[in-house]
């Protein structure tokens, strides 16, 4: 995990405070997650390359959907439960995308490899 220090007293040139203290916020956050998807790789292997093999898109479309489904839940009040957050459910939601963009940035480059020696 890289980490990000910020001078946060002068603006880089063509960009102002503002956007980049933004861009130090959106940091920290994905900082975040990425220690999260590491965690939980370190914990639980592979599941997510393993079924995305089996299934391709099919299994992010599924489990964002499940993520969705708490999100809801959380936020209409209709359940209360104890060991999860919506700030949870967004980590989440935003892993499982990262992780279904790495996929799909790797299944390309192998393609386009496969594509370059049959021709």
């Amino acid at each position: 995990m890289q980490d990000y220090e910020l001078d946060m007293s002068l603006p880089r040139p063509k960009e102002s405070l503002q956007d980049y203290s933004f861009k130090a916020e959106i940091i920290s956050i994905t900082d975040d997650i990425i220690s999260l998807l590491v965690s939980k790789r370190h914990d639980y292997g592979d599941s997510f390359e393993t079924i995305w093999d089996t299934f391709g898109m099919l299994s992010v479309v599924v489990r964002l959907n499940d993520k969705i489904s708490r999100l809801n839940n959380l936020t209409t009040g209709e359940k209360n439960p104890q060991n999860e957050t919506i700030e949870d459910t967004f980590k989440d939601i935003i892993g499982y995308c990262l992780l279904a963009l790495r996929k799909l940035r790797i299944d390309l480059k192998f393609k386009n490899k496969e594509i370059i020696k049959v021709r």
